[in-house]
């Protein structure tokens, strides 16, 4: 069999969360399958071919001028989520590479690709049976826009309310149209099963996991709390925010010598607002570096959806995660390595104590490593996946419909 997998954004390398999840299961489904990815890349992106697939082709993506997107953003019928990555060469790509024959299933990474999904769901052409589509739905875009217009004010609430309903009807509709649905967690398979009446399998985000959890000994010598995180998404920009003015000031008045690690995209726009004992590393080429030289690390986003990788990927070094309560999705507030806090106060608080708690630290750590080994190891994921994909094929060859 022979799968074709669309992402919105380049898979290899995986420098970032959703290119962590496309790039393991581009790896997960080429063991057992043909595997071509298409992706979009911007103008000067450097495209690498994913090792595993046997084919990699980059659209690059021209960005529509910005009054095109304020106007439709304003009063047209698309989602700006998906108006920025709608574009006619990625269209006529797929057609293309359907039109020569011999893929039998189409995996799309995010509604960001929802017209992909419409476009391989309508194609015939003669007798030909079309490809199936398998839609792997990274969040709940629909309720993210509605946490963050509840959080906003005057036209930014505005924005987020209208794209929140745009959002919801597309999203109904991809999860209709595709023959298989995917989301990151449990909450949001629930949430997707509502939109299109319909069986949506939960698979876990894959994160490498070393085999032995990570000792004290690559900790830095001062207390280090790290923030990492892509900040060209709000709702990290406005949790760096809430962090930045309101806890990390209570934290050094407790524990004058921490030092506050920032890295990830964008970090280093956030210059202007950074506070005392703050460094902004930017793109890092070793994040597991960084990780394990943190003492712990913080999510302070104030809203979230699917499940949260950065998270993920602190516990599977041994890093307890301080999380904001209003932002944890995808996971138990009860899961161990993971400390959950609202208020500036309490928040603050769980940094300073277990900043000065080497013991209960390390046992959290410990703990978190556990459990992503146990149930997001790469191993783990690559069989659910495979299992959506056989199930979806027999389901085919008997001849049988959603």
């Amino acid at each position: 069999m022979s799968v074709l997998v669309v992402t919105p954004s380049v898979p290899w390398p995986p420098t970032h969360g959703a290119a962590v999840r496309n790039s393991a299961f581009v790896t997960a489904l080429a063991e057992q399958y043909d595997v071509d990815v298409l992706t979009l890349a911007g103008l000067r992106e450097r495209v690498r071919p994913h090792p595993d697939a046997r084919s990699t082709t980059a659209i690059r993506l021209r960005r529509a001028p910005l009054w095109r997107r304020l106007a439709n953003a304003a009063f047209g019928p698309t989602p700006d989520l998906v108006f920025r990555h709608r574009t006619p060469e990625l269209r006529v790509a797929v057609q293309q590479r359907l039109s020569a024959g011999g893929i039998d299933v189409v995996q799309v990474e995010g509604l960001q690709l929802a017209h992909i999904v419409h476009d391989v769901a309508a194609c015939t052409e003669g007798d030909r049976v079309r490809p199936l589509v398998v839609y792997d739905a990274h969040n709940v875009e629909w309720r993210l826009q509605s946490q963050l217009a509840n959080l906003a004010r005057g036209a930014r609430a505005w924005h987020s309310g209208r794209q929140a309903a745009l959002l919801y009807d597309v999203e109904r509709w991809v999860v209709g149209a595709a023959d298989a649905v995917v989301a990151s967690s449990a909450a949001d398979a629930a949430s997707l099963e509502t939109l299109g009446n319909r069986s949506v399998s939960a698979i876990a985000h894959p994160v490498p996991v070393p085999a032995d959890p990570p000792g004290a000994g690559q900790e830095a010598d001062q207390p280090r709390v790290l923030l990492a995180a892509n900040f060209a998404y709000r709702p990290n920009i406005l949790g760096a925010e809430w962090l930045f003015g309101r806890v990390w000031p209570a934290v050094l008045r407790r524990v004058p010598e921490a030092e506050l690690r920032v890295v990830g995209p964008g970090s280093l726009s956030l210059g202007a607002i950074a506070p005392a004992r703050c460094s902004l590393g930017g793109l890092v080429d070793d994040f597991g570096a960084e990780q394990r030289a943190a003492w712990l690390s913080t999510s302070p986003a104030p809203v979230g959806s699917g499940a949260p990788l950065k998270v993920l990927q602190s516990l599977a070094q041994a890093r307890p995660v301080i999380v904001r309560a209003s932002g944890l999705a995808g996971l138990p507030r009860s899961l161990a390595g993971i400390a959950a806090a609202d208020s500036v106060e309490a928040f603050a608080d769980a940094l300073s104590d277990l900043l000065q708690d080497h013991a209960r630290r390390h046992e959290m750590g410990r703990r978190g490593h556990a459990y992503v080994a146990a149930h997001h190891a790469p191993s783990v994921v690559g069989q659910e996946l495979l299992a959506v994909h056989h199930g979806l094929r027999s389901r085919q060859g008997n001849g049988d419909g959603e």
